[in-house]
């Protein structure tokens, strides 16, 4: 089943333009979304992400996933942003093995900025597909697989990984906290081109590591974590 933003969502009437502070600021107008899709059989989420900020909470015992957030366009004026305003959507799509949010934005910004700040809550086992070119990404409470696609921003993530599954972050420009139990059993690998790699309270057998690069094998070793940046700093932290 297809949904759009504009036919489904519940969307805040409201047109917010920020006051003029200098000559030079730019105007933004916003509008709030939410809504809730119940989960059948879909075992992931994927969303797929433009610009802005993204916080995943996992929630125990949870049937459905819920999306909420902003809409926003930043231009020149408090006309053109509004204008702006019905170009910039969110798409939901409804398949048989997953649930898929999607930024929708016009190719030719006109020199605007167009803005979708996602807070999303879902049963704890869903995993989780992320990409997006700017903006944080915020994942916590996860006990399914996790996958980030990230240009420039920070992640930070805090999962448990389920039976031969993954932790899979790839950041251009950022950096990525990931905390998981002390006890995770995986395959570890991380790597920056310009950066620092940090590992605490974590036992890796095998270790091998540079200064680029860190690999190893946490208990079994049964599922996969890679982490990997171009430029910022990688921590890898055991609770």
């Amino acid at each position: 089943m297809y949904r759009t933003a504009t036919s489904t969502l519940l969307i805040a009437l409201g047109l917010a333009a920020c006051g003029d502070v200098s000559h030079s600021e730019r105007k933004v107008a916003s509008a709030e979304f939410s809504f809730e899709q119940e989960v059948a059989n879909q075992t992931r989420l994927v969303l797929e992400a433009i610009n802005g900020n993204i916080t995943i909470t996992g929630v125990a015992g949870a049937d459905v996933v819920t999306v909420e957030g902003t809409r926003e366009v930043h231009a020149e004026t408090v006309d053109e942003a509004e204008q702006g305003l019905p170009e910039v959507q969110v798409d939901v799509e409804e398949f048989k093995e997953e649930i898929v949010v999607r930024t929708i934005q016009p190719q030719d910004n006109q020199r605007r900025n167009f803005v979708v700040n996602y807070e999303i809550s879902l049963p704890r086992n869903l995993a989780v597909l992320v990409t997006s070119a700017n903006g944080n990404i915020d994942a916590t409470n996860t006990d399914g697989s996790v996958s980030v696609q990230l240009s420039n921003g920070n992640v930070t993530a805090r999962a448990t990984l389920p039976p031969s599954g993954s932790v899979d972050i790839t950041i251009a420009n950022g950096n990525t906290d990931l905390f998981m139990p002390a006890n995770t059993s995986a395959a570890f690998s991380a790597a920056v081109g310009n950066g620092s790699i940090e590992i605490f309270n974590l036992e890796l057998q095998n270790l091998v590591r540079t200064s680029r690069t860190a690999m190893g094998v946490l208990g079994e070793g049964n599922g996969a974590i890679t982490l990997q940046t171009g430029n910022g700093r990688i921590t890898a932290s055991g609770f």
